[in-house]
């Protein structure tokens, strides 16, 4: 499938700081000292992640992205949390590349779901709470990466509200932005790889 992607000609900084202004008001609390949307120019990937770690209150941020010979992880923990092997969590089915999955998909105890034998469950990491959503091209709307928060503690399925997904998605769009800037194209049409025809891993929507 070919994607059109529209020639843009706008300064992105300025979309960015006028788009951040219109995103959702994150909770105050544990990260209230950078609850505040900061302009394009001042985040970077790890910043945004570990923002969204106190804002979420988890364990671990990550960000998965595709790269010329498969994918990196970036992480971000305060918290200490023991990562299993590469080698294992590389057979792991969290923590990947999505599919075509257009909403968030959320684990208040993911021990009651089918990944309940996954080695980052079993392993070291001890994973109960777990939450994935795909990072999206703004123009091209290619998938390019995702956006993954975890913890050792399960959450109630009560806190898992539209706004919670709402939060996800506006993050992911933020880490969006984030790897057009620093790749210093000007649109997400640009980057030099894309993420079509990849086969990539997924969890069913069913789990």
């Amino acid at each position: 499938m070919t994607t059109t992607c529209a020639a843009g000609s706008s300064d992105i900084g300025k979309v960015m700081q006028n788009e951040a202004a219109q995103m959702p008001n994150m909770p105050t609390g544990t990260g209230s000292a950078i609850n505040a949307v900061k302009p394009l120019a001042a985040d970077t990937l790890m910043s945004v992640l570990a923002e969204a770690s106190a804002n979420f209150d988890v364990d671990l941020c990550v960000l998965v992205m595709p790269t010329a010979k498969g994918f990196k992880r970036l992480w971000h923990s305060d918290y200490g949390v023991t990562l299993p092997p590469k080698e294992e969590l590389d057979r792991s089915r969290l923590f990947k590349l999505l599919a075509d999955r257009r909403s968030p998909m959320l684990f208040p105890d993911i021990r009651a779901s089918i990944m309940s034998t996954d080695i980052v469950v079993t392993g070291p990491a001890m994973v109960r709470f777990y939450a994935e959503v795909t990072v999206r091209g703004g123009v091209s709307d290619v998938i390019l990466g995702t956006f993954c928060i975890a913890s050792q503690e399960p959450q109630e399925a009560e806190v898992h509200t539209p706004e919670m997904s709402q939060r996800l998605l506006s993050y992911a769009t933020r880490l969006a932005r984030v790897i057009v800037y620093d790749a210093g194209v000007e649109d997400d049409c640009q980057l030099p790889h894309m993420t079509h025809n990849r086969h990539v891993q997924h969890i069913p929507a069913d789990a």
